[in-house]
């Protein structure tokens, strides 16, 4: 599992958040996904022009949300994609109008 909230160090691509800072300020928008079925690990971050607009961790094997960045989307709230103690993985579904590839 990569750490969320590594100390930021000159290397764009130190971490998942600095690599898609980084990322995004040359293509626009970049997105991180990670997951980790033995210790229950969901994170996903999403940034845009250069700055995080939405960061969300869990790790269901300590019950910890290790990252929640910014305001919670619409789409987070409509789904109930978010996270906590009492949350089974069953439950959660992807918010829609996430990253996108254009083509």
């Amino acid at each position: 599992m990569p750490d969320l909230e590594a100390e930021l160090t000159s290397d764009p691509l130190s971490s998942p958040l600095k690599a898609i800072t980084y990322l995004s300020e040359t293509f626009g928008e970049a997105c991180y996904f990670g997951s980790h079925r033995i210790v229950d690990y969901y994170a996903w971050a999403k940034a845009k022009d250069g700055n995080i607009s939405r960061g969300f961790g869990y790790l269901g094997e300590t019950g910890s949300i290790i990252l929640d960045q910014r305001e919670v989307y619409a789409e987070e709230q409509k789904q109930n994609s978010g996270f906590d103690e009492s949350t089974s993985t069953d439950e959660i579904s992807v918010p829609d109008g996430g990253c996108h590839i254009d083509g």
